[in-house]
């Protein structure tokens, strides 16, 4: 037990309680700022997120694409990559557009989109 406490003192370890009146801390389900949730009013559907995306990427042109991605994949990955993308457009470090940049992200994660036919088209 003497070793534990030596070692949070000499690595300052928070040894604070999570429910402690200390402001500094975190809270058990922080998420830094990265990951946002839907704000109060917003539409929480694919094609809610889906225009979300085209608005905060300025590529409403590419709506229909999102649709199909929003469908397919996690919204919660959608929304984590968009805010990456966006907090890296304010620091100002994209070389390309927001799109773009938001689809290279989504490539390096894995995320691919299907794309399906309709049965009516050949």
């Amino acid at each position: 037990m003497e070793h534990i406490e030596k070692t949070i003192k000499e690595k300052k370890i928070n040894s604070s309680p999570a429910n402690s009146r200390n402001k500094y801390l975190n809270t058990v389900n922080s998420n830094n700022g990265r990951v946002f949730p839907y704000a109060d009013g917003e539409d929480s559907t694919s094609e809610g997120l889906a225009v979300k995306l085209a608005e905060d990427l300025d590529d409403m042109k590419s709506l229909r694409y999102y649709q199909i991605l929003a469908k397919e994949t996690n919204h919660q990955i959608l929304l984590d990559t968009l805010s990456y993308t966006l907090e890296t457009d304010r620091l100002g470090k994209i070389k390309t557009t927001k799109a773009r940049y938001f689809m290279f992200l989504l490539k390096v994660r894995g995320i691919r989109t299907k794309f399906k036919k309709e049965q009516n088209e050949k």
